[in-house]
This record gives structure tokens, sequence and C-alpha cells, in this order.
């Protein structure tokens, strides 16, 4: 099975022990004016892929740690500069 993982970014993931194991097939930065380097801004993405896909026996398992995933960072933005929430569902 493959997780698209779709955040603001994935900082660290990439130099951080927890996920050394995890199996990421691909990256891909959306953020205008970005380079592709999905793992220098942002941290939510990180938290949320943590979730999913970390295996740490006796320490913590994620949901789908079996899984291969592919981390998207289409975000970056201030909450201010995303609109104020307007963009986002009201029932977040």
């Amino acid at each position: 099975m493959t997780i698209a993982v779709l955040d603001a970014g994935f900082m660290n993931v990439d130099k951080m022990a927890a996920f050394k194991n995890v199996n990421i097939v691909g990256t891909h930065n959306f953020v205008a004016g970005y380079d592709a380097d999905v793992y220098k801004e942002m941290d939510h993405g990180t938290k949320t892929l943590s979730v999913i896909a970390v295996n740490q026996p006796s320490t913590f398992v994620g949901s789908a740690p079996k899984a291969s995933f592919l981390v998207v960072a289409f975000g970056g933005l201030s909450y201010r500069e995303f609109g104020g929430g307007r963009l986002l569902d009201s029932r977040c």
C-alpha cells in the first residue's frame, strides 16, 4: 500500500532516527519559490507522518508502518497568508 501524505512540510524527517525504517518512495514540493527539499521547513507533516509511519516496537507504532509513503509539501503559508482560514473546511 502506498500512502500520500500532503502537508506543510516534513522538517528533518530525513535526519531523525525515528524515521530510519519508514519507506519513503517519493517526495515533491508544490510550494512556489521553494526548492524540491520537503525536509527543510515546517514540521506539521513530520508529526502527521510519525503517527502513520513510525515503527518502534515498545515505544510507538503508527497506524500503517508497513506502507510506502509519498511525502508532498503543499503549504508553508502562515494562517493569514492562507486566507485566515477561509480556505479551510469549517468543520475542521
